[in-house]
Order: C-alpha cells, then sequence, then structure tokens
C-alpha cells in the first residue's frame, strides 16, 4: 500500500495540556489505479460513538480500538463502553443494559474500571462521551474520554476521567480530572479484572464508603501474567469533538497552491497529469483538556494497474470431441489455449486464459493385503494366492464421465516365522522384548506375535535369550605403611587403613562383566612417645644403648619392627635430668612467737640458731639443700600500781579507760626501738567503789499505792528511790537505792463483738505484749484460737511481770452461698466446642479465675476454673471444676460429586490421630473407591477414644448422547449452509474452532468435531466429515425478448466439464434463434450436476441495415447514411469527438480538428437494438478525405448461412488484407489478400453468432459486420 502519511497537532494555547498530539486521518481508498475513469475520494477524522449511549446504564455498540491490544495475554481489538465508566472486552453486551453497582458486574468478563461508579449521561451531555484512536502505526493511543458527566440522583456532582490504551507497550492510563461522590457508598473503585480476578486499586475501591479524586493519573504496566501499579503525573491527552468540512481542503500534485475542492469527499476525473492527491484539515476544537488547534495531511497515490491474467482449464473426454468454447471449436487431441480481453470490476481490462485439456483417464491403484485375507475379490475378480497379481477394470468415470481403466497391482504378503537367538549380560537386566522382561539370569524362549513392519502381516518371531551371569570373587592383601602407594588394577592407595579396591573387566569367557574385590590392608608405622625425669645424681643413665651423662632434657629415638604387624615402630623417650638444688636463707623472730618451727627442727630460745634441712625437691623430685639462719630477739616488761575512788571515774591511762570499781590489770604494748619487739608495761589499779546498796521490787499496778521511806508510788513505770549516806570504811560515799517497778496489766484487746461467714474459721486473736501465758474459756492455752462455731470466747493473759488482765468477745454467724459447678467434666467434643458453667445464687457477685464477673462462664479450651460467688452478707465461696475435653476427629469427605458413568473417584477420609476407619461399604481403609450412585458415610475412632463421622453423596450421570451424523459427502450449490446439532440443550459445548454454541453453520468441507459437557462435567466427543462438492455455477440470465430471426447466445458458464442442453448440444454455449424454453445440465469436474433454464421469446423483425455509407461533403464535414435500412424507429449518433450525440437519419457533422474518430452507432426498434462502428480519418495536410469508402464495399450474402462470405470492392479500390475479428474485439483469423477486387472467406469453422470483418484496402479501412447462421 503506497499510503504514506505524517500527521502533526500543534499545540497553541490551553491552559490543561502541553505537549504533541498525533492524530490519525484517513483517505479512503488509500490509492486508485490508472486504468479508473473516476474515483470517489473520502476522508474521516474521527469516529462517532456506536449504539445509544445517551440512556442511563447501558452500553454502546461495538467500538473498534483501531489496533491490536493485548489483555492479560489475549489480543483484543474491540471493546463495548458502559455509561458508568468501564469497558468489557465482551462485545456480546453491545447495547444492552450495564450494571451500576458493584456486586451485579458480571464475573468472568475481561474488563477495565476507570472509575466505575453510577454515572447518568443523558442527551445533553452524552455528546461529551468521546473516544478516538490516533498516532503512527505501531504507537497508537486509543483514548475514551468522560467529560462533566453528571452522576444519578446527584446533578450538582459530575465525573470527568480518561482510559488510554497503548499500542505495542500495552500499557494502561487512567486519568481522574474529577470523581466526587455517588448516590451509593461503597461502590466506586478503580482497577482491572481478568475473568474472575479483579486487581482493585489498593486506595480507591469498594471498601471505603465513599472517596472523591481530582487531577490524578495512575498506570497499569504489563508484569507477566498481572499488571504493576504505579503513579504518574496528571497527563490526559485531548479528544476531537468536532470538525468544520470547510476546513477540509484536496490538492492536486499538478497544483499544490490552489485547492480544487473542500469537504469529506473528492469525486477526481482519472488524469495522467495527477500523480497524487492531498488532503489537509486545518481548525481549532474545544476539548475537554483545552483548546487546540489541528494541522493535518494525508496523501492518496496514483498507481499504474498491471493487466491481469485469470486463467482457467477443462478437461474433455476424447469421446467428447469436437468441444467449443467461446466459438471455438477443438478437434485435436492434446491442449489448446482460448484468450480473450474483459473489463474487471475496479474498470480496467484484463485477460482471461482457458486452457482445454483433451484425455483419456488412466487410473492406476496398489494394494497390498495379508495372506489370511484371502480369497480376495475385486470387481468380479478373485486373488487365493501369495504374490503379486494385476487386475484391469474398465468402466465410465463417475467423476469425469470419461472411460476410465483402472489396474490394480495386488500384493498378498505371506506369513512371516523367523528365530532368532541373543545373549547379553546381567547387568543389563532389566531386558524387555516386545513387551517381555527379562529380569534374572538364565536361558529364555520369548515368542512375539504382531504385525510386521514390513508387510503388516502378522508374523510370529522367536527370540532364544541366554543372560549370562555377572563373575565376582573376592582376595585380601595386608602392606605396611611404608610401601605406600600401593597400585593395584589402575586404583591406587596413599593412607593406612583397610580398603575395598573392586576391578571390572570383561570375563575372557562371556564377554560380560567381571567383578574382582580386593579388601587391603594397610599397617600404620607405630609410633610411641614416653618421657621420663630422674636426678643428676643418678648419671649415667643407659636407655636401648644410648646414654644420657648431664642435666637437661635429652631425646632418645629407638626404631624396631612390630611384633603385632611386623611393621616398624618407632619409640621416642623425651629424658629430662633434674639437677641438685642448694641455697641459703636468713629470717629474725621475736621471742613471743616461739616456739619456732622449721622444717621439723624447733627452737624455743632467743638467740641465734642455724638451721640445715635436706629433703626432696618439691618440684624436681630430687635432693636439696636449705640453711637457715634464725635469730630470736628477747620480750622487754615491767609493773606498776595505783588506787583510786569510784566517783573519780572514768579513769584513762596510756588510751585504756576504766569506769567500773575494782582492781584492774592495764598493759600496754609498744615496739621496742631495738628490736622491734613488744615491751609489756603493766598497770595494777585499784577503783574503791562508792558503798551503793540496790533494793529491787517489782509491784503490779492493781497494788498501787506504794509507800517506802516516806516516798510513795502511785503509778505504773520505774522508779529509783535513793538514800545517801558516808562510808565509814573506805572514806567513800554510800547510796541505798531502792528500784521499783510497778507494772501494768496487761491490756486484752479481742476486739469487738462480730459476725462471721458461717464457712469462715474465724480466728479470735488475743496476742499481748509481753505474755508469757494465755488461758481461753475453751482452755486453750494459745494467743489466737480459730472457731467455727459462734458463741461467747474469754481469755486471761499473764504477762512476763505476773500480772493478769482479761478480755470477752461474743461471735454470731452469716448464711454463706452454695457453689456447686458439677463434676469434672471429660466428653468428646467437636473442634469449636464450647462449655457453659453455671455459678446459680442469683442477686450474688461472682469472680471467675479469668476476672471475668457472670454468672455463667462459656470456656472452649481444657483447663482448670474456679469461682468465687459473693452473697449480700459479703459471705464469699468458691468451687473449682477441671474440663478435659476431647477433640472429635474431625473427618471431612470432599463435597457431594457427580461422577461420570465407567468413572471412579477416590473418597479419602485420612483423619489425623486415628485408631480405626469403619466406612458404610464395610470397608476399613482410610479411603474407598466409588464408582455407584449412593451415600458413603465414614466412622472414624480416635486415638483418644473419641469418634468423628462424616458423609458425602455421589452421583454417577451419563454421559451426553452426541451425534453429529454419518460423515457427509454430497453436491452442493456455493453458498451452502451445513447446520451441525450437538443437541443436548443447555450442555457447554467446544467445537474445533473454539465456537461454544449448541448449533453450528459450516460452510465448507472438512472435519469437524464437537465436546458435549453436561453440568456434571460429563464429557462426549462426536466427529463428522463433511465433503462439498460444489455444483457448477450455472447463470443463463432472466427470460429474455428479441428480435425475429435474432440470434441469442447462451452461455452455460465455464464452471463444468460436461454439457447437455435440452437442443441436444454438448457445448458450453450455444446460439438459438427460436422461440422456446431452453434448458442446460452442467457436470463439474466433481461429478456435481447444475441446471438452468432460459424462455426466448420473439418479437417483431429486428433492425437491419446493409452497412453505413459514409461520404465527405466539405472540410472536416462528413455524411452519414445506412445502406438499406429497414425495421427501424431511432437513430443515436456518436462521432467520436465529445460532441453532442445525434439523432437523426442522415446526419452531417463536422470535426473538430484532423485526426482519427471512431463513429459509433446504435438503431433500435420497439423489440431490440443493433449497433455499428465506423472510423473516419482526417489527415493533417489540409485535405479532407475518406479512406473508409464504406459506400464502395459490399458483403454477401448476409446473413452468412452457407459457410461462404464474399468481399466486393467498387470505385477502383483494391483489397489487401481481411481480418475476422469476435464481438469482444479479439482478432480470430487474417487473410493477407494482396490487391484483389474480391475476395471470398470460408467461415464454415464458426458457430452462428455476430462478428466483424475488418478490410484494409488501398484507399482505407472499412469495418463491416456479419451474422453467420445456420
Amino acid at each position: 500500500m503506497n499510503n504514506f502519511y505524517k500527521f502533526f497537532l500543534i499545540l497553541l494555547s490551553s491552559s490543561f495540556f502541553t505537549g504533541t498530539l498525533d492524530a490519525q486521518i484517513n483517505i479512503s481508498p488509500t490509492f486508485y489505479y490508472d486504468c479508473q475513469d473516476s474515483v470517489k475520494l473520502n476522508v474521516q477524522l474521527f469516529q462517532n460513538l456506536p449504539g445509544n449511549i445517551q440512556n442511563d446504564d447501558v452500553f454502546s455498540g461495538v467500538v473498534n480500538i483501531g489496533f491490536p491490544f493485548e489483555y492479560y495475554g489475549v489480543t483484543r481489538t474491540q471493546c463495548v463502553i458502559s455509561s458508568n465508566g468501564y469497558i468489557s472486552f465482551n462485545t456480546a453486551w453491545a447495547n444492552q443494559g450495564s450494571p451500576y453497582r458493584h456486586y451485579n458486574l458480571p464475573s468472568s468478563d475481561d474488563a477495565i474500571f476507570f472509575s466505575f461508579h453510577d454515572i447518568m449521561p443523558s442527551p445533553s451531555n452524552v455528546q461529551n462521551i468521546r473516544f478516538q484512536t490516533y498516532g503512527d502505526p505501531g504507537s497508537r493511543k486509543f483514548v475514551l474520554e468522560f467529560c462533566s458527566i453528571s452522576l444519578y440522583d446527584m446533578p450538582g456532582n459530575v465525573y470527568t476521567g480518561q482510559l488510554v490504551l497503548y499500542e505495542g507497550s500495552n500499557h494502561i492510563e487512567i486519568h481522574i480530572g474529577t470523581k466526587m461522590n455517588e448516590a451509593f457508598d461503597n461502590n466506586s473503585f478503580i482497577g482491572l479484572q481478568n475473568g474472575t480476578n479483579r486487581l482493585t486499586h489498593p486506595t480507591y475501591n469498594t471498601t471505603v464508603a465513599q472517596w472523591t479524586l481530582s487531577n490524578t493519573s495512575f498506570r497499569y504496566t504489563p508484569n507477566g501474567n498481572t499488571y504493576t501499579l504505579s503513579n504518574i503525573s496528571y497527563s490526559p491527552l485531548p479528544v476531537l469533538r468536532a470538525i468544520n468540512n470547510n476546513n477540509i481542503r484536496w490538492y492536486a500534485s499538478n497544483n499544490l497552491s490552489t485547492p480544487i475542492a473542500t469537504g469529506q469527499n473528492l469525486n477526481i476525473q482519472n488524469n495522467p497529469a495527477v500523480s497524487y492527491y492531498i488532503v489537509t484539515y486545518q481548525g481549532t476544537d474545544n476539548t475537554c483538556t483545552g483548546t487546540f488547534t489541528y494541522n493535518y495531511r494525508d496523501t492518496v497515490y496514483r498507481q499504474t494497474r498491471v493487466s491481469d491474467t485469470v486463467k482457467s482449464a477443462d478437461t474433455v473426454c476424447l469421446h467428447q470431441l469436437p468441444h467449443q468454447y467461446l466459438n471455438h471449436t477443438i478437434n485435436n487431441w492434446g491442449a489448446s489455449k482460448v484468450f480473450n480481453v474483459y473489463r474487471d470490476r475496479i474498470g480496467c481490462d484484463s485477460v482471461r486464459q482457458h486452457t482445454i485439456f483433451l484425455k483419456r483417464i488412466p487410473n492406476a491403484v496398489t494394494r497390498t493385503i495379508c495372506e489370511q485375507q484371502l480369497p480376495f475379490t475385486w470387481n468380479g475378480k478373485t486373488v487365493t494366492t501369495t504374490g503379486t497379481h494385476t487386475l484391469v477394470d474398465t468402466t465410465r468415470s463417475a467423476i469425469t464421465r470419461c472411460d476410465s481403466i483402472t489396474t490394480l497391482t495386488l500384493t498378498v504378503n505371506p506369513r512371516v516365522t523367523r528365530s532368532m537367538s541373543q545373549t547379553i549380560c546381567q547387568q543389563t537386566l532389566p531386558f524387555i522384548w516386545n513387551g517381555k522382561t527379562v529380569t534374572t539370569s538364565g536361558t529364555y524362549t520369548l515368542v512375539d506375535t504382531s504385525a510386521s513392519v514390513v508387510t503388516g502381516c502378522d508374523s510370529i518371531t522367536t527370540l532364544t535369550l541366554t543372560v549370562n551371569p555377572t563373575l565376582t570373587r573376592s582376595m585380601s592383601q595386608t602392606v605396611c605403611q611404608q610401601t605406600l602407594p600401593f597400585t593395584w588394577n589402575g586404583k591406587t592407595v596413599t593412607t593406612a587403613g583397610t580398603h575395598t579396591l573392586v576391578d571390572t573387566t570383561a570375563s575372557a569367557i562371556t564377554g560380560c562383566d567381571s567383578i574382582t574385590t580386593l579388601s587391603l590392608t594397610v599397617n600404620a608405622t607405630l609410633t610411641r612417645n614416653i618421657s621420663q625425669a630422674i636426678c643428676q645424681q643418678t648419671l649415667p643413665f643407659t636407655w636401648n644403648g644410648k646414654t644420657a651423662n648431664s642435666v637437661g632434657t635429652h631425646t632418645l629415638v629407638d626404631t624396631t619392627a612390630s611384633t603385632i604387624t611386623g611393621c616398624d615402630s618407632i619409640t621416642t623417650l623425651t629424658l629430662t635430668v633434674h639437677p641438685t638444688l642448694t641455697r641459703s636463707i636468713s629470717q629474725v623472730i621475736c621471742q613471743q612467737t616461739l616456739p619456732f618451727t622449721w622444717n621439723g627442727k624447733t627452737v624455743n630460745s632467743v638467740g641465734n640458731h642455724t638451721l640445715v634441712d635436706t629433703t626432696a625437691s618439691t618440684i624436681t623430685g630430687c635432693d636439696s639443700v636449705t640453711t637457715l639462719a634464725l635469730t630470736v630477739h628477747p620480750t622487754l616488761t615491767r609493773s606498776v600500781t595505783q588506787v583510786i575512788c569510784q566517783q573519780t571515774l572514768p579513769f584513762t591511762w596510756n588510751g585504756k579507760t576504766v569506769n567500773s570499781v575494782g582492781n584492774h590489770t592495764l598493759v600496754d604494748t609498744t615496739a621496742s626501738t631495738i628490736t622491734g619487739c613488744d615491751s609489756i608495761t603493766t598497770l595494777a589499779l585499784t577503783v574503791h567503789p562508792t558503798l551503793t546498796r540496790s533494793l529491787t521490787q517489782t509491784i503490779c499496778q492493781e497494788t498501787l499505792p506504794f509507800t517506802w521511806n516516806g516516798k510513795t508510788v502511785n503509778s505504773v513505770g520505774n522508779h529509783t528511790l535513793v538514800d545517801t549516806t558516808a562510808s565509814t570504811i573506805t572514806g567513800c560515799d554510800s547510796i541505798t537505792m531502792l528500784q521499783l517497778r510497778v507494772h501494768p496489766s496487761p491490756v486484752v484487746r479481742l476486739g469487738n463483738d462480730t459476725a462471721v461467714c458461717a464457712n469462715i474459721i474465724y480466728t479470735i486473736n488475743g496476742t499481748t505484749p509481753n505474755a508469757i501465758s494465755y488461758l481461753w474459756n475453751t482452755a486453750a492455752t494459745t494467743p489466737a484460737i480459730s472457731v467455727s462455731l459462734p458463741g461467747t470466747y474469754s481469755l486471761s493473759v499473764t504477762d512476763n511481770n505476773n500480772c493478769t488482765g482479761k478480755d470477752t468477745i461474743i461471735m454470731t454467724h452469716l448464711a454463706v452461698p452454695v457453689v456447686n459447678l458439677g463434676p469434672d467434666v471429660n466428653d468428646c467434643v467437636d473442634e469449636g466446642w464450647s462449655h457453659t458453667l453455671q455459678a446459680g445464687n442469683n442477686g450474688a457477685t461472682f469472680l471467675w479465675d479469668d476476672n471475668s464477673t457472670g454468672q455463667t462462664r462459656t470456656v472452649t479450651e481444657n483447663g482448670r476454673y474456679i469461682v468465687w460467688v459473693t452473697n449480700s452478707s459479703g459471705c464469699r465461696t468458691s468451687d473449682t471444676v477441671n474440663v478435659i475435653n476431647r477433640l472429635n476427629p474431625v473427618v471431612a469427605l470432599m463435597p457431594d460429586t457427580n461422577i461420570c458413568v465407567a468413572d471412579t473417584i477416590v473418597i479419602d477420609g485420612t483423619t489425623p490421630d486415628v485408631a480405626s476407619y469403619s466406612w458404610s461399604t464395610g470397608a476399613t481403609t482410610p479411603a474407598v473407591r466409588a464408582y455407584q450412585t449412593g451415600k458413603y458415610k465414614l466412622i472414624v475412632t480416635g486415638t483418644n477414644g473419641c469418634f468423628g463421622t462424616d458423609s458425602t453423596y455421589v452421583t454417577v450421570h451419563e454421559y451426553p448422547v452426541v451425534d453429529l451424523g454419518s460423515d457427509i459427502n454430497k453436491c452442493v450449490d456455493r453458498g451452502h449452509l451445513e447446520f451441525l446439532n450437538a443437541r443436548n440443550a443447555g450442555d457447554d459445548y467446544l467445537w474445533d474452532n473454539a465456537y461454544n454454541g449448541q448449533v453450528r453453520v459450516i460452510d465448507g468441507s472438512g472435519t469437524y468435531w464437537v465436546a458435549v459437557t453436561n453440568r456434571w462435567h460429563c464429557t462426549t466427543h462426536d466427529t463428522i466429515n463433511i465433503n462439498f462438492k460444489w455444483n457448477p455455477e450455472v447463470q443463463l440470465g432472466n427470460d429474455t425478448n428479441v428480435c425475429e430471426g435474432r440470434e441469442v447466445l447462451l452461455d452455460a458458464g465455464d464452471d463444468g466439464i460436461y454439457y447437455q442442453w435440452n437442443t441436444g448440444m454438448t457445448s458450453r454455449t450455444t446460439v438459438v434463434d427460436k422461440d422456446g424454453l431452453y434448458t442446460v445440465a452442467v457436470t463439474g469436474e466433481n461429478g456435481c450436476i447444475s441446471m438452468d433454464s432460459i424462455q426466448i421469446t420473439q418479437n417483431g423483425k429486428a433492425p437491419q441495415y446493409a452497412g453505413i455509407w459514409v461520404r465527405n461533403t466539405g472540410t472536416h464535414t462528413f455524411k452519414f447514411e445506412l445502406v438499406d435500412p429497414a425495421h427501424i424507429s431511432g437513430y443515436i449518433w456518436d462521432f467520436g469527438d465529445g460532441s453532442p450525440l445525434s439523432y437523426s437519419e442522415t446526419p452531417v457533422h463536422t470535426f473538430p480538428a484532423s485526426g482519427n474518430y471512431v463513429v459509433r452507432l446504435k438503431v433500435l426498434n420497439g423489440c431490440g437494438d443493433a449497433s455499428d462502428t465506423t472510423t473516419i480519418h482526417i489527415k493533417p495536410t489540409g485535405i479532407d478525405e475518406t479512406e473508409l469508402l464504406s459506400d464502395a464495399l459490399r458483403v454477401y450474402p448476409l446473413p452468412v448461412t452457407e459457410g461462404k462470405v464474399t468481399v466486393e470492392i467498387m470505385e477502383g479500390a483494391k483489397i489487401k488484407e481481411i481480418a475476422i475479428v469476435s464481438t469482444l474485439g479479439q482478432e480470430l483469423e487474417r487473410h493477407m489478400v494482396g490487391s484483389l477486387p474480391v475476395y471470398t472467406l470460408d467461415v464454415s469453422q464458426y458457430s452462428a453468432a455476430a462478428y466483424y470483418l475488418r478490410v484494409v484496402t488501398d484507399k482505407g479501412v472499412v469495418n463491416r459486420k456479419i451474422v453467420i447462421g445456420r
């Protein structure tokens, strides 16, 4: 297609959109041919929205996207648009109602929702729903726009949004200008849908009651089998809304400065000077996104039409000769080609070439059968033996209707028997031969009876199979480590230890593998390390012939053969020789540290002492000599005495203090400045006491008041009563003091009289400070008693001062609630079980162990549950219950299932922690196989002793009965339709072309199959082979009225190989000249027959004349008249120079200039017409003359009935050549006459029809029409 275009959109001004828009302009047709006389060109800028979408809740008609768009892996080219803001690729919804609630949307459609909600278009704003496809091929865009469309029941709220589909990248963009609240909550969403899978926007979806949006854009990018959502800048694309036809201008290539037309259509007359036309559009449009000025341009080119040649062929039988086709008669064996020129459908000349083949139809057939199929009969001939046989049959072919000779070459293959043997090795097992398997060694005879792959006949093959075993042997060997590496049969051992080496080689006897296993033991070199320590005094030291003579560390190595393995052993002795240690030390001590002991030696006196110790060293164990020089310094001592009185106390001496009377020895120990040892000073101190006499007396509070030496005490507590006098003995004062302690009586507090709950063991606590004994009226002697009975309780307390106190308390009982949660719960329960605990005691308050406070508690887990119940008196009691439920096994059988006859289904009841299974069928396995209709129940016993049960119902259904009928092999008319009915209404259908309807319309041959699946998923297939043999096309035309004697050419078409007219003719065409009904039967190459009839009625005489007489009457002027006209009522002359037609009987016409002019004449009467032509040659010499001496030419007889026609020229002219031309302008033959005035032609070979004679003379050319009749 030579259609090159480039589109530009120039944005002049807009506050909504910036950038470049590629918009498409389309010219139809995209080119025209040079052979066409006239062409109509049309331009279309965009398409209107199909269907009626001005109503609420509807789909549009089918919309062409304009390019292939891939959505979820499926290529889409069409869609329908919902008035509620989405498109569906299911075009079956075209012009149907559209859901307005999201939960009513079709769940199986592929759709795109660019904000689905309840939108309400109206006639006043429906023009604001527009779409347009524009851009260069490969990167086009489909833009769908809703511009300020009102929402349902909310006229003040509008929606402006746009959906853009991109060719090539398959991106999807959604641009939301304004999305306001609608009448329904939880209804709006943005997203994609692929069948039942809906990919909604994570924010703008039906989980939000109402959401609004403005100036926001999203992009969905294909990502494998899904899409990736991303936010993009708000950038909607402009969509055209209206155009001005006056701005569409057309230009021709020979003048591009001045338009030749305006508007969407251009009618052109083909002009060789114009090679192409250009259309432009310049205009301004107010779109939803702004105001734009457009500049479009496109071109349509003139193309050269290459002459078309249509080829066809006929095959006729030898017995059908002679054969006629388009007035050609073929008499000879071989092939002939016939040509004629015709005007094709676009008005250009084309050539039809028809080839006629003449031949007999030989037929050779080969067939091979097997011996067991004998005897074999074919067309009455019988074969009973094996070998090759030639059978010949001569019949008339039912297809070609020619004689056919069929030769059958029959080969009868004998039954083949053969024996074979084979030897294999054991390691190649298992051995499989023709479905038989050998797995062990030995000799086997295997027999196979199958069809021979050579002849296809049964053959018996016997295989004697010998399986040789694998030979094995084992051996062992021991080597020493120092001989490594060790190599055996290509295998190397480099480490000590036990190694198993295996060698597999082919047996020299059987040729099969033999396996030798070597168990190799590599004894390691024994290595032993020992160590020894000795003392210096034991030297020299000798070991295994090696001697050490000095202190230090020595390494001695001895290598000998092991007595165990026979391999070398290495013993290494590390010898340490410790030296004798000698040291001297000194020490100074004080006398007070004596006795002093050192290494078993004792010093008890002061002075200098030398101590020597010889002992084994604690480090090395060897002798060491230690000498101690010890000095013992003596202690220095002195004594002093002193007497003082008590009242001078406290007394301090050398930091020591005396506070009491008596004799005190004070010792002062200080370090000697000479020896550094202590010196001791002792003070003997006598402290004479103040003579004091103390009296003590204790009384109890109850004995007050108390009087002593005139002093009276009236209160409890400690009282000191003093009487002071001088001592007569020591001279120191004497004091008499009475310490009087008045102990209070113990205060016993048992508390107020009280009322307690009857279930409480109440503790009466009489604990009293300093009490030494308690005595209750219950005889208890403890500080506190626990009582459970009401009554009066008294306590007498004696304290540590032997004073006594008493108290009494009266206790009464309050009623307590009675709580009983029942016995422990240990039941078998189902998953999700619950148990309700009832605490009773209406009106009380409750507290459970989980801090809940209800009278009842529902528990769902095992455990220990406690409730405390408190009544209105505040008395509280509790109860505990243990819940130890066991779960019933959860049996989950499949849901009720439908299967098809002869199918089985496994019902699997496998359940965890189950001890046994019991099915209603008697089976005890975890799963059973079902193939009959019925209920299948399973009871399982869990390992905890609980039971679980479930059941499922299996229904067995019949397969649908599908019968497309017998194979079809019949003759039909072209366009014939065959209706295949899969029946089983309501079931699902799948035909071989993916069509899913019940009835399929077939219009061609082929193999067709259908799979019918009923609602139980039972599927039945059926296949039908259809062979349409087209009936040949026969069109004799409408019934025809002709003039008397007028011949009519009837043509049965070229679609047959055999023709039979009711006139007896067997050619494709026939010429008739009588009234009557003419019928033809046409047989095609496939043996199919078609018939057609035509009624020919003769009505009146045909226009007749002997020729056209042309005379030159002046400059460029000629007079035209007919020779011997008859039965003519009208004339139409066309002089071929563009002048008006003439209707005169003898017109005189002046031609405008010299040149060649073809003059056409049509004569008419009431029953028909006749046409003729003549040619005028006006030479550019200024001398007008005619070289067409029509009036000097005679042709006779007319019509030609005897097979010969004579041409005679007068007025001194000579005939040079004569050509016979068909009415279609095809030259059939030419005769070179020379220069004769008279010439006779033989035309007997031509069929009855009209022809032209083109007579060339020495003075010009004359054309004359003749009619050949029979």
